[in-house]
């Protein structure tokens, strides 16, 4: 048959060669740094549908439970908007919110886009994100850092992404005949000023 990657898709999902971000690493990292400032009820939105979105959440569930943290609220959005559609996301995280305020203290978010919702929806309900309720995006889009204030998020490498895909391609139409091969592509936090201490100033 014709050589291929899949590139996003854990190994459990396609018995293929794959290349995908590490999810549960990026999410633990995002959590083991709301903890030691303080937070211990922490909140996840979600917006992707399928693999990816599936992976991040199951990170934060399992971290969840593995640092002993308490799960704040979690709102899932992924089966009835597109990520891509900003107004849609908007006006659902309204309606989530008008069933009053968030207990936890910092929220999780899938992707930055509904960050940058979340965070408009909070602003729009009185609420200042970073002082008030801390947020941590994912992917480290271009617009994370305009964000005001400044987004933290999830950095992900798409060039990485693609070499790597790349070399696992040719790697296959060299050696038809070896094994599957899965290849996980690092992530790494960003420290911005969407988060604070628990109880001192936004960082």
């Amino acid at each position: 048959g014709i050589p291929f990657v899949i590139t996003g898709i854990s190994p459990e999902v396609f018995p293929a060669d794959t290349v995908s971000h590490d999810n549960h690493t990026g999410i633990r990292s995002a959590l083991l740094y709301l903890h030691g400032l303080g937070h211990t009820r922490i909140g996840y939105l979600r917006s992707l549908s399928m693999a990816p979105g599936e992976d991040r959440q199951h990170a934060w569930e399992y971290e969840m439970f593995r640092q002993h943290l308490t799960a704040g609220e979690f709102l899932d959005i992924s089966k009835t908007t597109d990520f891509s559609d900003s107004g849609s996301m908007l006006g659902q995280l309204h309606e989530w919110l008008e069933h009053g305020f968030p207990e936890a203290t910092a929220f999780l978010c899938d992707n930055d886009s509904l960050a940058a919702a979340f965070m408009r929806a909070l602003r729009d309900k009185g609420l200042i994100p970073g002082r008030d309720i801390s947020v941590i995006g994912f992917d480290d889009m271009p617009f994370s850092a305009l964000l005001e204030p400044p987004l933290t998020t999830v950095r992900t490498c798409e060039p990485e992404l693609g070499a790597a895909a790349v070399a696992l391609l040719l790697r296959r139409m060299e050696q038809p005949g070896l094994f599957h091969c899965h290849i996980k592509v690092g992530t790494a936090l960003v420290e911005r000023a969407s988060v604070c201490r628990i109880s001192g100033p936004a960082l």
